[in-house]
């Protein structure tokens, strides 16, 4: 009999240690959401800083993003820029393709502060 979709998702889950099973429940971890941003966020990273072979530099939060629009990065929560500043590149959360593009100095807040995970 095969599996839904649901059901490997939460097998998945379980395996990554990101949920447990408790009886017929499903509890998920704390901040599960922010957990599989971060991941897929560091993967893309490490994937574009070999292609490129620029050093991946991550954003404080707050701090301030200058340097040229290089491309956009589509991933499953939100599209960012990447942007060259000459000694790596950051990834800098962007509003539009045009905004990105008309602008040489980005002003982005980090995503690192939900990049955190709580234990």
């Amino acid at each position: 009999m095969a599996t839904t979709v649901p059901a490997r998702r939460i097998d998945y889950l379980t395996g990554e240690s990101l949920a447990r099973r408790q009886g017929q429940r499903t509890v998920f971890a704390r901040d599960l959401l922010n957990t599989l941003r971060r991941r897929e966020l560091d993967q893309v990273a490490a994937k574009l800083s070999g292609e490129i072979a620029l050093a991946h530099r991550p954003l404080v939060e707050g701090e301030h993003v200058s340097g040229v629009y290089r491309q956009r990065v589509m991933l499953a929560s939100r599209w960012f820029a990447m942007i060259d500043n000459g000694l790596g590149f950051q990834r800098a959360v962007a509003t539009s393709a045009g905004t990105a593009r008309r602008q040489a100095d980005l002003k982005s807040r980090a995503f690192q502060r939900s990049d955190r995970m709580e234990s």
